[in-house]
């Protein structure tokens, strides 16, 4: 009896590499995808591919309709049914704002101002520009009418919506009938940049004010928001979403693989069944069949990466003893290559294991990246001890006296952190703390 054909060889064996390379492909990409891009990339493959169900039928499919053959061979039901699921964006600040359009105001006006304002609230063009857009327009009243439109639209709330310059952005925000808004006003349109280098003696002696006075008016001034149309958009901060979570457990933390928020996808069994089904034609069998490779790939490469994530994230932890007892401040440096010869991984699995990937701790949720602290420069300490150092020796520094770099540096010397004054330098910046001479408070 003779053996297979060559042809029939070539043809197993490009079956073969067409598999793997789409496991590959898969593994590497899943892998390297946080929490947040995973659940858009699993839905937009549940979307793309006949051969992937929702395991919640809630989610799969809202309209309660069962898959049926239709949908093996292509038909769209179930992909109309999940976008009629999604929920529609929010109304556009701009139109929200036009919602409170006052009454006599001309509405078209309006409308060719909220066109250009900037997404801070702040109206960019000049009036002149706004008198050529309205011509166009065929809009009636000119510079008179241009003004009228403006005075309702600063008049709109959020307060300091059109406002053209950051002074008349936080003017618009005063109330004249507030006590202290001749001050506060001097203090807008004269003081800025004094205030932001500090120089409060100066605008102090200026204003003809205590500095006990002044520093109530700078608490009031910093109230004020820059950017009014934030609090139009809409857009709510998104939730953190950690791919790992380390839970005390009796006495030990268990580390565990956070995938409850994501799409949960299964094998369709009935695209199995129709791959072999002689009755559907040859085209349609192989599109199926191509159809669950890519869904076993992805499949296979989602429990690859919960199972690579785990493996990395539990190495790490056990070189960070002293992370488990008291937080970041006791981290030490780490490197990937480290983790990745003592798994047998290549340090480029490492990288894409942990890269954007975030961990909940009892600590907070940190970046998986900061369990592989580097070394300081000029010293052993990971650069997260050395952080938390200096923002703890700031923290409880004489505010009328603070430390220049130079000093800090010497502090963390004696405190048995040795590191150069440019470093000091470099992590106060990396950490929003500014120099010491805009960190003094002058007595009142």
């Amino acid at each position: 009896m003779s053996g297979p054909s060559p042809r029939s060889q070539l043809s197993f064996s490009l079956g073969q590499q067409q598999r793997l390379a789409a496991r590959q492909l898969a593994s590497l990409e899943v892998l390297a995808l946080p929490a947040a891009e995973l659940d858009a990339h699993l839905r937009s493959a549940y979307e793309g591919n006949e051969a992937l169900v929702l395991a919640d039928p809630a989610r799969a499919n809202p309209s309660g309709r069962q898959r049926d053959r239709r949908r093996a061979q292509g038909g769209g039901d179930e992909h109309a049914a999940w976008l009629a699921s999604v929920a529609a964006p929010g109304t556009p600040w701009r139109e929200a704002l036009g919602e409170g359009c006052p009454e006599g105001a001309s509405r078209e006006w309006l409308e060719l101002l909220f066109e250009h304002l900037d997404d801070d609230g702040w109206l960019r063009a000049s009036d002149e520009l706004l008198l050529e857009r309205a011509a166009e327009r065929g809009l009636d009243g000119g510079a008179a009418e241009l003004g009228r439109a403006l005075g309702s639209l600063q008049a709109l709330e959020p307060r300091g919506i059109g406002g053209r310059c950051l002074e008349e952005v936080l003017l618009l925000q005063l109330d004249p009938e507030d006590p202290d808004y001749k001050d506060l006003c001097a203090l807008i349109e004269h003081h800025l940049a004094d205030l932001a280098h500090n120089r409060l003696p100066r605008i102090a002696r200026a204003l003809g004010v205590a500095l006990a006075r002044l520093e109530h008016l700078r608490g009031r001034l910093a109230r004020l928001d820059p950017r009014p149309a934030r609090a139009l958009s809409g857009t709510e901060a998104q939730v953190l979403r950690p791919d790992l979570r380390l839970v005390w457990s009796g006495e030990t933390m268990e580390l565990e693989v956070a995938g409850d928020s994501l799409p949960a996808l299964t094998l369709d069994p009935r695209v199995a069944v129709l791959v072999k089904d002689t009755t559907q034609s040859r085209a349609d069998r192989q599109r199926l069949q191509e159809s669950l490779v890519r869904a076993r790939a992805l499949l296979s490469a989602l429990e690859q990466r919960a199972a690579t994530l785990r493996r990395v994230a539990e190495c790490a932890l056990r070189r960070q003893p002293g992370f488990l007892a008291g937080g970041p401040s006791q981290l030490v440096p780490l490197q990937q290559a480290e983790v990745a010869e003592e798994l047998g991984l290549h340090p480029s699995t490492v990288s894409r294991a942990i890269a954007g990937k975030s961990i909940e701790t009892p600590f907070g949720v940190l970046r998986l990246a900061q369990l592989f602290p580097a070394s300081a420069p000029g010293g052993e300490a990971s650069a997260e001890t050395l952080r938390e150092a200096l923002r703890q020796r700031i923290a409880a520094e004489d505010q009328r006296a603070p430390l220049s770099d130079e000093e800090l540096a010497a502090e963390l010397a004696r405190g048995g952190l040795p590191v150069a004054r440019r470093t000091v330098a470099k992590l106060r910046d990396e950490l929003g703390i500014a120099s010491s001479y805009l960190r003094r408070r002058f007595a009142a």
